[in-house]
């Protein structure tokens, strides 16, 4: 498997599932790389004096900040299945959690400890990960908003799931079928936009490629930084957070710190 491939599952291991500092990276990563998408979703909900609102997939708790600024919502509540971006989220709104205005759960959303009509608003500002991780979670997400639209689980898996026999397994889940039926199924329930749409002002990206042969010299610095790289991925992805960042996405700790410098130079 090649460098650059490999560095890629592992990150996307970390986006999916955030775990250890470089997951708490990662989580803080997103913050800053989708506020815009945030801030427009928060425009949309409209949110109203004694709301009391879910958000699916909560991350570092950046929407739940900015909705509790507002002072309107009787109950905040997040809800993500990572432990590290939990605490992530804890951090950034430990002032309302003491007040008992917020509350984090940390929950598959297959199992979520909530009955359906106990919240008024419930939102997620995805970016498509969804459906790049499994088709399957866009099915919990649909339960949860509008149980019954999609069927059964075992039905979704046959109509919307292509299986095939790969690693010396039957029946693994190669793909999606169908998409069209199921875009036209959930369109009503959810409002799509591009980047485009939404931050007009971003100019259109322009791609130049240049290929430049590497000489021996370069060819062995290169192979010891994926080295070295991957080593501190290996690293990082199993050690405990001993600090956190702050509300600039500045990382505030003891320990650590020339660690999660020397990641931030790579990703």
């Amino acid at each position: 498997m090649s460098f650059l491939k490999k560095t890629r599952e592992f990150i996307n291991q970390h986006y999916k599932t955030p775990k250890g500092i470089i997951g708490t990276y990662i989580g803080e990563k997103m913050v800053r790389q989708h506020k815009t998408e945030t801030n427009w979703t928060l425009e949309l909900m409209n949110v109203q004096k004694g709301d009391r609102i879910l958000e699916l997939g909560c991350g570092a708790g950046y929407a739940i900040k900015l909705l509790l600024e507002k002072d309107l919502t009787q109950e905040m509540v997040g809800l993500d299945i990572s432990p590290t971006i939990i605490r992530s989220a804890q951090f950034r709104n430990k002032k309302a959690i003491k007040e008992k205005r917020s509350k984090l759960v940390q929950a598959n959303l297959n199992n979520l400890p909530f009955d359906h009509d106990y919240f008024n608003t419930v939102f997620m500002a995805s970016t498509g990960t969804p459906l790049q991780n499994t088709i399957e979670e866009l099915y919990a997400l649909m339960e949860w908003v509008q149980p019954g639209l999609l069927g059964n689980i075992t039905n979704f898996r046959k109509k919307h799931i292509v299986y095939a026999s790969k690693f010396g397994r039957r029946f693994v889940p190669i793909g999606p079928k169908r998409l069209g039926e199921l875009r036209r199924t959930i369109s009503p329930y959810m409002l799509r936009r591009l980047k485009k749409d939404v931050a007009k002002d971003l100019p259109p990206m322009i791609f130049h490629r240049r290929d430049v042969e590497m000489s021996p010299k370069q060819s062995a610095l290169y192979e010891k930084i994926q080295t070295d790289f991957l080593n501190l991925l290996e690293e990082l992805s199993s050690q405990e957070v001993n600090g956190r960042f702050d509300d600039e996405g500045n990382w505030v700790e003891e320990i650590g710190t020339k660690k999660i410098r020397s990641l931030d130079t790579f990703i």
